[in-house]
């Protein structure tokens, strides 16, 4: 499963993007594409399909609910 991960780069949400990266490389085994944007984006695809978007739901979201999505 191809994850990607869309942060923005002008916010420095990168670390953050980074963190979520390596638990679910720790957790699930799964590789993961950061790729820095704009617009303050926070945007976590699987296989091209949004699963959260920052954008939408005004909030970032949790390590663990995201692996919870993913599993």
């Amino acid at each position: 499963m191809t994850i990607r991960i869309e942060y923005c780069r002008v916010l420095n949400y990168q670390p953050r993007a980074a963190r979520l990266a390596a638990t679910l490389k720790e957790k699930l085994q799964l590789e993961t594409q950061l790729v820095a944007g704009g617009r303050g984006a926070f945007e976590v695809f699987a296989e091209d399909r949004l699963l959260f978007s920052k954008l939408n739901e005004g909030r970032f979201p949790e390590e663990q609910e995201m692996v919870d999505l993913l599993r």
